[in-house]
């Protein structure tokens, strides 16, 4: 049972690696009781790569202590079970420290709020068809309910009345309200900061949300996650271990299996290990193409691979027409429509609880009060690749109804093999957070994403598209009276007259991607942008013949411009800094969307140099006092102005202060390190337009910190460091002006007693390492206002008793490391009082075996390091008798 902050116990089954430990550990979260799943089997296999796996049930849910409220435990509230079962995991005596994540579909949703919560010792995740809103891709699809998704999660606590309290609080909400944006994790991907490897299946509801996970964390998440992101979909159905290539009644080639469990471990070898395997140099996305399977020599089946996700493509539209019809010709006549029952009492049918797709349509689509719209047998392969929309004007005598599109490739025998399937409800049709209900008899248009695809349609395939506006018991009818939403179903059911329009005032249509024929102008307009020919690039622009392509190129122009203009710097920084024993790395300038449309050979020379490090602990060009000499003030001049720079590291390296100057026109740095060198604070002044900077280190250089006076604007930073400097007073004063600083390393500093206040004004603090040895224990009075703080190092003379006492009054204290050895049971005691400490490193403290008899009131501590101390094992032992769930490090 692992604890969590509230005192319950949630059950876990942990399997572990042949040998010794150290390892690092994997974990998933599911509501499905442990003990009844084929799951175990797995994990016990999948340790033995080398992890500890852990199976973790819900609160509420199989043997899982405390009140089952759906998802609301694993988000960001007041109770956060993803976090602290991470940081039990990776406190354990057993543990590295280094912790991932797996699982597929609610597993998938509980990564993504684990992410959220940013627990320090994540590393890595790995999720196969997952989601972000609970309200379009769990409980409801475009709006309807799914009541297998209410059943099943109806079920899952071992309480009855926790289920029956949870499925009437979420029908209390049928809008998309504040109770269902608390449980969307769309809206916090810049709180997501850890690289993920997401796996989406075409055939699969969460499609969608395992695409737009992909794509939130790769633009839009911090720095660890943007750019570490990679993307894997193929020609699956929801769920399985491994992937198959037999996918319900289709058998794709054998190129579409795939082994989850081995790549798993090698994506997660690499970031828990450390194993440089070459993983993080596989493209950002893979995705499989389907074609027709039976046929040979049909196009498609084959991988593809890209930068980014959704390659561009160019909408093609397919409009519904009378008779039946599917064609690109836009609808001429002035009244057209296609009109059909809907009867919530007797709905057509869809059998099954999952997504029906890759099996023949044809029985549903033959169904009474079903639509079907067909285009004639294609003349030669059409592919579609990215996001299906539609756009249906439709009409009911009702007040509210439901619509159902589906697309499907017919085969010449006749099989109509389903691609994708989504409805909408008409009320939710201008957004899923307020109804507008439909004027009986009046068009309205409905316009909705479908689905994501890429497929070829084969020569001699058809392709069709079903419109109906029920299917039970994958959907649940609408009643169609225009109420509220209810439990159960009402009685006052009304049957209405659905019309689809398809007119030229009135023309519905599906929009599809299809592969852009402009490439080839694309490119042209690139190499006449690197060869500097200006007039050349307007006129091959102009012949771009996709509007919306041209538009996308031509804002795209500039800053592939800014990037050639750089070059030529870029080139001499390069080779200046590689000469002096550093390192450098390149990025594309250009958006993934377009490396993967006009190709990387085109794109070269617009990389743009991001990184320069010239700290080398083995630097065959170290000189006096451990300094690279080669890399001075002077030496700084070369990186003037080069802008495309997010990191430069000039740590051991001999600047002192004027070549800041130079530094300070690197206006989109993000990290900067001044660590080892001898710089002092009067040429602080330089950095004072580096508002993009978030990583600062100053450790073991000369500032005292007082030329951050210079530097108020710098409110981007969020990691300080001036471990083993001279700061004082005054420079504690100006450092306390950074409001949003969440790490602080002051240790072995300079600062007193009358400049400790300085600190309570750094209120966004998480992590505070302190010490100064001209300072006492009083100075740790200052940091209790710090209601943030959760992790505290104390050294130097704040590692004492008096240092403990004040420590003890910091409530939100997860983490404590008190070195030196001073502390006493005097100090202890006082610890003893903290509600929420999990962790608590003391090694080498003089206390005896009453002050650890103390200790026995932290109900939440998990960690505890005594190597160093002379209390007995009776001591301990009576200890870990009172908090069984304590590990004693000695």
């Amino acid at each position: 049972m692992i604890p969590m902050r509230d005192g319950k116990h949630l059950s876990a089954w942990l399997y572990f690696p042949p040998g010794k430990g150290p390892w690092p550990a994997v974990f998933e979260q599911r509501y499905a009781d442990i003990r009844g799943t084929g799951s175990r089997k797995a994990a016990a296999k999948f340790a033995e790569g080398g992890f500890v796996i852990a199976l973790v049930n819900y609160r509420g849910a199989g043997l899982s202590e405390g009140q089952w409220r759906g998802y609301r435990a694993l988000a960001w509230g007041e109770l956060k079970d993803g976090y602290d079962i991470c940081e039990w995991l990776a406190t354990q005596p057993w543990s590295t420290g280094k912790i991932g994540t797996y699982g597929g579909s609610q597993a998938g949703y509980a990564q993504n709020f684990l992410a959220i919560t940013q627990p320090p010792h994540l590393v890595a995740q790995y999720m196969t068809d997952t989601g972000l809103s609970l309200y379009q891709e769990g409980y409801r699809i475009g709006g309807v309910t799914r009541p297998e998704r209410f059943k099943a999660m109806g079920k899952i606590a071992r309480d009855p009345a926790d289920n029956v309290a949870w499925l009437e609080e979420t029908f209390r909400h049928p809008h998309y309200d504040a109770y269902w944006r608390d449980e969307d994790c769309s809206l916090h991907f810049p709180k997501m900061n850890v690289p993920a490897f997401t796996i989406g299946s075409w055939y699969d509801f969460m499609c969608q949300g395992s695409v737009m996970s992909f794509i939130g964390r790769q633009h839009q998440a911090g720095p660890n996650s943007r750019g570490q992101q990679q993307l894997l979909i193929g020609p699956w159905l929801h769920g399985g271990y491994p992937k198959s290539n037999k996918i319900a009644e289709m058998t794709y080639p054998t190129n579409a299996f795939f082994d989850v469990y081995a790549h798993m471990t090698t994506w997660f070898n690499h970031h828990l290990k450390g194993t440089n395997n070459g993983v993080m140099q596989d493209p950002a996305v893979r995705y499989y193409v389907m074609g027709a399977t039976g046929e040979t020599n049909a196009p498609g089946n084959i991988w593809r691979t890209a930068q980014d996700w959704p390659p561009h493509a160019t909408p093609q539209s397919f409009f519904l027409n009378e008779n039946g019809r599917l064609s690109t010709a836009t609808p001429t006549a002035a009244k057209s429509a296609t009109s059909y029952i809907s009867d919530p009492f007797h709905p057509m049918s869809i059998p099954g609880t999952g997504f029906p797709g890759a099996k023949d349509a044809r029985p549903f689509e033959t169904q009474a009060e079903v639509r079907t719209f067909t285009t004639e047998p294609l003349a030669e392969p059409v592919e579609w690749t990215g996001l299906v929309k539609v756009e249906l004007w439709a009409s009911s005598t009702a007040r509210d109804t439901d619509f159902l599109v589906r697309v499907s490739d017919v085969y010449p025998d006749g099989r109509s093999m389903l691609l994708m399937d989504y409805p909408r409800r008409a009320r939710y049709r201008e957004g899923f957070d307020h109804e507008k209900l439909l004027k009986p008899g009046e068009p309205a248009k409905l316009a909705f994403d479908v689905g994501w695809t890429s497929i070829i349609f084969n020569q001699g395939h058809r392709i069709r598209v079903t419109i109906a506006s029920t299917g039970a018991p994958l959907y649940e009818p609408n009643p169609q009276t225009g109420g509220p939403q209810t439990i159960e179903f009402p009685k006052d059911a009304k049957v209405a007259t659905n019309t689809i329009h398809h007119s030229q005032l009135f023309a519905s249509r599906i929009i599809a991607p299809t592969p852009s024929a402009d490439a080839p102008g694309v490119r042209a307009v690139l190499r006449a942008l690197g060869a500097g020919r200006a007039a050349e690039v307007a006129a091959q622009l102009k012949l771009i013949a996709d509007p919306q392509l041209r538009e996308r190129v031509q804002k795209e122009l500039p800053a592939l411009q800014a990037a050639l203009a750089f070059r030529s710097q870029a080139q001499a920084v390069d080779a200046a800094a590689q000469e002096a024993g550093g390192l450098t790395a390149w990025a594309a300038s250009a958006p993934g969307w377009l490396t993967d449309l006009a190709g990387s050979e085109v794109l070269a020379p617009f990389r743009t140099l991001v990184s320069v490090n010239l700290y080398n602990g083995n630097n065959p060009l170290k000189g006096k006092g451990g300094l690279n000499l080669a890399v001075n003030d002077e030496w700084l001049s070369r990186v003037a102005g080069l802008t495309t720079l997010t990191n430069l590291d000039v740590a051991n390296c001999d600047v002192r202060g004027p070549g800041l100057k130079h530094i300070g026109t690197l206006k989109n740095l993000e990290r900067l390190n001044f660590t080892l060198t001898p710089l002092t604070d009067p040429h602080l002044k330089h950095l004072g337009g580096l508002t993009k900077l978030r990583i600062f280190s100053f450790a073991s250089a000369k500032c005292t910190g007082e030329g951050f006076a210079h530097l108020g604007a710098l409110q981007a930073v969020e990691n300080l460091n001036f471990h083993y400097t001279p700061v004082n007073d005054a420079g504690l004063k100006e450092i306390a002006r950074l409001q949003h600083l969440e790490r602080l390393e002051i240790v072995h500093t300079h600062f007193t007693d009358a400049g400790a206040p300085n600190l309570s004004k750094l209120t966004s603090l998480r992590r505070l390492q302190i010490g100064s040895q001209d300072a006492t224990g009083a100075a740790v009075a200052s940091l209790v206002p710090l209601r943030n703080l959760r992790e505290l190092d104390l050294s130097d003379k704040q590692a004492s008793p008096e240092g403990a006492k004040w420590a003890g009054l910091i409530p939100s204290l997860r983490v404590l490391r008190i070195s030196g050895g001073a502390i006493k049971d005097e100090g202890v005691k006082h610890l003893a009082s903290l509600p929420n400490l999990e962790t608590l490193l003391i090694p080498g403290a003089q206390i005896t075996d009453a002050g650890l008899d103390s200790l026995a009131q932290l109900k939440t501590l998990r960690l505890l390091d005594l190597k160093g101390n002379k209390v007995s094992d009776a001591a301990v032992a009576k200890l870990q008798t009172a908090l069984p769930n304590l590990t004693v490090v000695r």
